[in-house]
């Protein structure tokens, strides 16, 4: 068994590579042995971290095979996923009888659970969709955002949404539609307002008009079934009818309807193009950003777009992006197109085609077209995706940095902003970062790595102390330039621990925020109410990727220290090899794997003959 980089263990005992010395060799343990144990089933697998909540959901083929690829050293994995990783604890399973099963389940998990390394298509508004309760002895017209599935006729969605609202009140004005939610008896002592207002027939008052109610319900489905020539046949009729027994009023009524009907008919046979119903699905990436426009044609029309965005995206993430988006968006959708335009075929294209084609309850269609009126509006797409990504990414650093001045009403421009870090799992190899960006570019030459050394066990807050006291400390002693703003990653405990060692240091003046993960909340001195900024922000998005940066290089110096710590433990219970000889091979070789794959005189020249040959045995008996 290969263990995840993030639960590599101290071995204390080379002759028990399974001794088990603390909480976290317990945990780590109970990991590997799930791991050994996969079946080799398609399903659903949930990684949790160290508190137990849900990270990343996943949908698997083959279960064994795919989860043990995280876990692979050999796997090479993006950024992204090297920090999933890293904060792996446990893993849950569920096994499905196949991989549609297995997409259905993945959505509803995605949903419930919101885990922060899936990525999720995040919008604010549903489409309206308008139920007819033909289940009710006198049905009423309901407009639903989120409907589910019942007895009652359901029309939409209807895009854009005020034609719902449009159709609706259509429904009331002119077809008699009743709004009230009254228990009809047709004994009431009076009726409504809307009855005044000839907008309903009182069925709640008399009976007699109970036939009248039934007929307008007929008309009213017969105009959201979009069967226009046998209701216009009705709508004269009855205008005619009231007419001749001279009910102008009525007559009058039926009327309007009449010409709201012939106008609604006649946009449908303009529009008409020959590929009335299909949705389009088109993105931009580059720099590590994704923009996503869907495009919603209806009655040959775009009536609908809708625009979708991610940061810190892998270009591996990307190649299931129409596929995660598609799935993910239909996932609870009562209508669904006859065909979904793509600009390019993914992995699970079939799979999806057959789960959409089951939900619809007909064919359903997903292709990539290359040619003709298809690819027309799907290179439209494809250029509004593009302009997207332009108006939500490509905002200049000045502008970033000017928004964050005035956000957290800073006396000057931010140029230099230096931000702190810690990372540890469970209070082991704690250590600290500091990456620094100059005027919104981070500048890796001045980054900083530090070992915790005067905190013991798991303490963020004075760790966080402890660093930025250590860092700021030599820059005052050594007369060096100060940022214009320290940021550090957490809320007001951080907050207060930076504040602290700043006056410690002599540079209680400098500008201070703590930026929180969890609610992406700014923290100030002397401020007590956190800056909660848009989400679209330039201030926001600049802190978010300096914090994420300095989270990335912490994760990535502590994964190092386990690593080491745990190959010097081992080197060092081999007899002739101490902390010194033990550090050389470190620095020449890197890790175990590549000592165990060297030649015997290669290690001889680090270690010497003698001890290289006793080295190259043990490795090879254990």
């Amino acid at each position: 068994m290969k263990y995840p980089v993030a639960l590599t263990e101290e071995i204390a005992d080379p002759g028990n590579l399974n001794a088990m010395k603390s909480k976290k060799d317990k945990e780590g343990n109970k990991l590997s042995g799930k791991l050994k144990r996969l079946p080799q089933r398609p399903g659903i697998y949930l990684f949790k971290n160290a508190r137990g909540k849900v990270i990343y959901v996943g949908k698997a083929k083959v279960l064994r095979n795919r989860v043990r690829q995280y876990f692979q050293k050999s796997h090479r994995h993006d950024p992204k996923t090297e920090s999933l990783v890293a904060e792996i604890a446990d893993v849950d399973l569920i096994t499905t009888e196949n991989e549609l099963e297995a997409i259905i389940l993945e959505n509803s998990l995605i949903k419930t659970e919101k885990p922060r390394f899936n990525i999720i298509l995040r919008d604010d508004k549903d489409w309206l969709y308008l139920r007819l309760t033909v289940n009710e002895p006198f049905p009423r017209a309901l407009l639903l955002r989120r409907p589910e599935k019942g007895d009652s006729l359901l029309f939409g969605p209807f895009i854009p949404a005020y034609l719902a609202r449009k159709t609706k009140a259509i429904l009331h004005k002119y077809f008699g539609i009743r709004t009230c939610s009254r228990n009809i008896s047709g004994e009431d002592p009076r009726a409504c307002l809307q009855f005044d207002m000839g907008r309903c027939c009182a069925p709640c008052v008399s009976k007699d008009v109970w036939d009248e109610y039934g007929g307008n319900v007929r008309k009213a489905r017969l105009l959201l079934e979009g069967k226009n020539s046998e209701l216009i046949s009705d709508l004269k009729e009855a205008m005619l009818e009231a007419s001749r027994k001279t009910l102008y009023e009525k007559a009058a009524g039926y009327r309007d309807a009449l010409e709201v009907v012939q106008r609604q008919a006649e946009d449908q046979r303009v529009a008409s193009t020959g590929f009335e119903e299909q949705d389009i699905f088109a993105y931009h990436f580059a720099e590590g950003k994704a923009s996503m426009v869907m495009f919603s044609v209806r009655a040959g029309l775009v009536r609908s777009k809708k625009e979708f965005a991610w940061e810190n995206i892998s270009s591996d993430e990307v190649k299931g992006l129409l596929g995660t988006a598609i799935q993910q968006f239909y996932h609870g959708i009562s209508y669904i197109p006859k065909t979904v335009v793509i600009q390019k075929e993914f992995d699970d294209m079939l799979l999806l085609r057959e789960w959409l084609s089951g939900e619809r309850g007909s064919r359903v269609e997903i292709v990539a077209p290359q040619r003709g009126k298809k690819r027309h509006l799907l290179q439209l797409a494809l250029e509004n995706a593009k302009l997207a990504w332009k108006s939500r990414f490509l905002i200049t650093e000045a502008d970033a940095l000017s928004a964050l001045q005035d956000a957290l009403g800073l006396p000057s421009v931010p140029k230099r902003i230096e931000c702190f870090d810690i990372s540890s799992i469970q209070g082991t190899d704690q250590v600290g970062s500091m990456v620094s960006w100059i005027n919104g570019q981070p500048r890796k030459s001045e980054y900083r790595k530090y070992k915790i050394k005067t905190v013991e066990g798991s303490d963020d807050f004075a760790s966080m102390q402890e660093v930025v006291r250590r860092r700021y400390t030599r820059l005052v002693r050594e007369d060096k330039n100060l940022p214009d703003l320290v940021l550090v990653d957490g809320g007001k405990g951080q907050l207060g621990a930076a504040l602290a060692a700043l006056d410690s240091a002599g540079a209680g003046d400098l500008p201070l925020a703590a930026l929180a993960k969890r609610e992406e909340l700014l923290y100030v001195p002397e401020r007590p109410e956190a800056i909660r900024l848009e989400p679209t922000s330039p201030a926001l998005k600049l802190v978010q990727r300096i914090r994420d940066e300095a989270h990335r290089f912490a994760v990535s110096y502590h994964r190092d220290r386990r690593a080491q710590r745990a190959l010097t433990s081992i080197l060092r219970r081999i007899p002739g090899i101490g902390q010194k000889r033990a550090k050389k091979l470190l620095v020449k070789f890197g890790s175990l794997e590549r000592v165990r794959q060297a030649e015997v005189k290669e290690i001889a020249k680090v270690v010497g003959a003698k001890t290289a040959k006793v080295l190259k045995a043990f490795l090879e008996e254990n």
